[in-house]
C-alpha cells in the first residue's frame, strides 16, 4: 500500500482535470460521481497506508 501513496494528491487532481475538461459533456450525476469517487479513494489509499504504518514497529514508522 505505501507503494501507492503517491496516488492520495494524484487523484483528486485527475478527478479536477476529467471534470474541468469534460464535465459539460457529461450529466451533472456523473460529475458528482467523479468527483466524489476520486476522494473516496484517495481517503480508502490514505487508511490503507495508515494501517499499514501503524503496523510496522516503532522504529520503522517513517516513510522516505
Amino acid at each position: 500500500m505505501l507503494k501507492l501513496i503517491w496516488l492520495i494528491p494524484v487523484l483528486p487532481l485527475l478527478g479536477v482535470a476529467a471534470n474541468g475538461l469534460f464535465g459539460r459533456f457529461m450529466s451533472r450525476r456523473a460529475v458528482a460521481w467523479v468527483a466524489c469517487g476520486v476522494v473516496l479513494l484517495s481517503l480508502l489509499l490514505s487508511l490503507g497506508a495508515v494501517t499499514e504504518l501503524s503496523g510496522l514497529p516503532e522504529s520503522g514508522r517513517h516513510y522516505e
